[in-house]
């Protein structure tokens, strides 16, 4: 716990996204599948949020023993109460692994650790790349006196291949950024 090896859900202010991934039956699998996050934030006029999420899983690997198709079930966690509004199945293989059927809508809603999970199966096979892409909104806003501060953590699941995470941040246009690093504001 100490070494942030455990996988604890982290106690968050804002916003909030760890994707974890559960490959079922998939012989290592995972080594071979590299994965990918877009996640743009609208910021409205009236402080309300609009967040989606792309997750992209691309298989690099040759289908010989013990690689395979990477079974995958993945929780995505975001801000308690958040109102799903719209989840995409893209491309890649979304029947549930047990029962090879798709869930009702391709996922399904829960909650853990004071969060808010949004649950599926997302299976991938080798040399191919599965997509799937989540409109939310969390349930609070931001107040939007003559400045306002917003705040996202993206946990990553330990022991996992690093993701390559692009953020963007839209907001009123007479607001401007500050103690802010690495931006490129074009």
């Amino acid at each position: 716990e100490q070494l942030n090896y455990s996988g604890s859900v982290n106690p968050s202010i804002g916003d909030y996204l760890y994707v974890n991934n559960s490959n079922i039956d998939g012989a290592k699998s995972s080594l071979s599948v590299q994965q990918s996050i877009n996640f743009i934030t609208n910021i409205n006029e009236d402080g309300t949020l609009n967040n989606n999420v792309t997750l992209k899983r691309k298989h690099n690997g040759t289908a010989v023993s013990p690689d395979g198709t990477n079974k995958n079930f993945v929780r995505l966690l975001i801000p308690e109460k958040s109102k799903v509004e719209k989840f995409a199945a893209i491309r890649g293989n979304f029947e549930k692994f047990f029962n090879q059927g798709a869930l009702p809508n391709n996922y399904y809603l829960g909650t853990e650790s004071g969060k808010s999970s949004v649950n599926f199966w997302m299976s991938t096979v080798p040399g191919d790349e599965s997509e799937m892409n989540l409109t939310y909104t969390p349930n609070y806003k931001l107040s939007m006196d003559d400045s306002f501060d917003y705040v996202i953590n993206f946990q990553k699941q330990p022991g996992a291949n690093a993701d390559k995470v692009e953020f963007t941040l839209n907001y009123p246009e007479e607001y401007l950024p500050v103690n802010v690093n690495n931006i490129d504001q074009s």
